[in-house]
Protein backbone atom coordinates (compact mmCIF):
# COMPACT_ATOMS: atom_id res chain seq x y z
CA UNK A 1 0.00 0.00 0.00
CA UNK A 2 3.13 1.94 -0.02
CA UNK A 3 2.86 3.42 3.93
CA UNK A 4 5.83 6.24 3.63
CA UNK A 5 8.08 3.13 5.39
CA UNK A 6 6.30 -0.26 5.49
CA UNK A 7 9.07 -1.19 8.08
CA UNK A 8 8.41 1.39 10.72
CA UNK A 9 4.73 1.00 9.61
CA UNK A 10 4.54 -2.67 10.52
CA UNK A 11 7.05 -2.23 13.41
CA UNK A 12 4.54 -0.50 15.28
CA UNK A 13 1.41 -2.56 14.15
CA UNK A 14 3.09 -5.36 15.59
CA UNK A 15 4.21 -3.65 18.70
CA UNK A 16 0.12 -2.39 19.18
CA UNK A 17 -1.67 -6.06 18.36
CA UNK A 18 1.03 -7.26 20.73
CA UNK A 19 -0.68 -5.22 23.48
CA UNK A 20 -4.09 -6.79 23.23
CA UNK A 21 -2.76 -9.56 23.03
CA UNK A 22 -2.85 -11.06 19.63
CA UNK A 23 -0.35 -14.14 18.28
CA UNK A 24 1.99 -13.95 15.51
CA UNK A 25 -0.13 -15.66 13.17
CA UNK A 26 -3.52 -13.51 13.49
CA UNK A 27 -0.73 -9.75 13.62
CA UNK A 28 0.87 -11.25 10.01
CA UNK A 29 -2.60 -11.82 8.13
CA UNK A 30 -3.53 -8.67 9.30
CA UNK A 31 -0.48 -6.73 7.97
CA UNK A 32 -0.72 -8.41 4.45
CA UNK A 33 -4.20 -7.44 4.36
CA UNK A 34 -3.04 -3.85 4.71
CA UNK A 35 -0.63 -4.39 1.94
CA UNK A 36 2.41 -5.49 3.42
CA UNK A 37 4.31 -8.34 2.34
CA UNK A 38 4.65 -11.55 3.90
CA UNK A 39 8.15 -11.58 4.37
CA UNK A 40 8.62 -8.22 5.63
CA UNK A 41 5.34 -9.19 8.50
CA UNK A 42 7.34 -11.87 9.49
CA UNK A 43 10.85 -9.88 9.87
CA UNK A 44 8.38 -7.07 12.10
CA UNK A 45 7.05 -10.74 14.03
CA UNK A 46 10.63 -12.14 14.29
CA UNK A 47 11.97 -8.39 15.61
CA UNK A 48 9.23 -8.00 17.93
CA UNK A 49 10.89 -10.53 20.47
CA UNK A 50 8.04 -11.46 22.24
CA UNK A 51 6.98 -14.37 24.32
CA UNK A 52 4.03 -15.56 22.46
CA UNK A 53 3.48 -18.57 25.28
CA UNK A 54 3.02 -16.12 28.19
CA UNK A 55 1.12 -13.60 25.55
CA UNK A 56 -1.43 -16.77 25.24
CA UNK A 57 -1.41 -17.40 29.24
CA UNK A 58 -2.01 -13.91 29.79
CA UNK A 59 -5.13 -13.72 27.10
CA UNK A 60 -6.33 -16.90 28.85
CA UNK A 61 -5.84 -15.88 32.55
CA UNK A 62 -7.75 -12.33 31.57
CA UNK A 63 -10.55 -13.89 29.95
CA UNK A 64 -11.06 -16.99 31.76
CA UNK A 65 -9.51 -16.76 35.12
CA UNK A 66 -5.59 -18.43 36.21
CA UNK A 67 -7.03 -21.35 37.10
CA UNK A 68 -6.78 -24.34 34.70
CA UNK A 69 -9.78 -25.86 33.65
CA UNK A 70 -10.04 -29.81 33.99
CA UNK A 71 -13.40 -29.66 31.91
CA UNK A 72 -12.58 -30.93 28.23
CA UNK A 73 -15.80 -28.72 26.88
CA UNK A 74 -14.02 -25.55 28.70
CA UNK A 75 -10.49 -26.19 27.66
CA UNK A 76 -11.92 -26.75 24.05
CA UNK A 77 -13.57 -23.40 24.59
CA UNK A 78 -10.58 -21.84 25.44
CA UNK A 79 -8.55 -23.22 22.89
CA UNK A 80 -10.63 -22.00 20.09
CA UNK A 81 -10.38 -18.62 21.73
CA UNK A 82 -6.81 -18.63 21.67
CA UNK A 83 -6.46 -20.00 18.10
CA UNK A 84 -8.82 -17.29 16.91
CA UNK A 85 -6.68 -14.65 18.40
CA UNK A 86 -3.91 -16.53 16.43
CA UNK A 87 -1.90 -18.53 18.83
CA UNK A 88 -0.59 -21.45 17.78
CA UNK A 89 -1.12 -25.47 18.89
CA UNK A 90 1.72 -25.22 21.34
CA UNK A 91 1.36 -21.81 22.48
CA UNK A 92 -2.51 -22.93 23.48
CA UNK A 93 -1.41 -25.97 24.83
CA UNK A 94 1.24 -24.31 26.95
CA UNK A 95 -1.76 -21.37 28.20
CA UNK A 96 -4.69 -23.72 28.86
CA UNK A 97 -2.83 -26.79 30.41
CA UNK A 98 -2.14 -27.00 34.15
CA UNK A 99 1.65 -26.21 35.14
CA UNK A 100 1.90 -29.61 36.66
CA UNK A 101 0.58 -31.27 33.32
CA UNK A 102 3.85 -29.85 31.39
Amino acid sequence: MNYLNDERFAEIFVRSRLSKPLGASRITQELIQKGISSELAKAAIADANADWFELAKQLKESKFGKEASKNFKEKAKQSRYLQYRGFDFEQIKYAVSDSDEL
